[in-house]
């Protein structure tokens, strides 16, 4: 559901315009004389009206809450995602300004090991 503004549009667009149908319905039966059937009629059109506009909203709520949760979601990420990046061992201050480090840690910690097996090998060699 990529717009969820789209579709609950048209449905409540859609609902609109069968309001006014119904409701224009309803007036051309109170105009002329009621029987008990027309009665009947009416209140069956405006109960499924009612009901559908119900479960509609009942629709458009629940999708607009599974859309908040993502949208929440996403930011509980991106907050995550912006500390770990403020606290990166890549970046140090200095006089108030962040930069990066020429190499990181593993790279450093390679080099250690690497001198320690040469100072060994030198000891042995000679």
């Amino acid at each position: 559901m990529a717009e969820p503004d789209g579709d609950c549009g048209r449905r409540k667009d859609s609902l609109e315009e069968r309001l006014v149908s119904i409701g224009q319905e309803y007036e051309e039966l109170l105009e002329r004389n009621l029987s008990e059937a027309d009665i009947e009629e009416v209140k069956g059109k405006l109960s499924g009206l009612y009901a559908t506009k119900s479960e509609n909203q009942v629709r458009m709520i629940q999708d607009m809450r599974e859309y908040l949760a993502r949208q929440d979601e996403e930011n509980y990420h991106l907050r995550i995602s912006v500390e770990e990046s403020r606290r990166s061992p890549r970046n140090q201050t200095q006089n108030g300004t962040t930069t990066p480090m020429v190499a990181n840690r593993t790279v450093q910690q390679q080099i250690a090991d690497f001198d320690v097996m040469k100072k060994s090998l030198m000891r042995g060699g000679a």
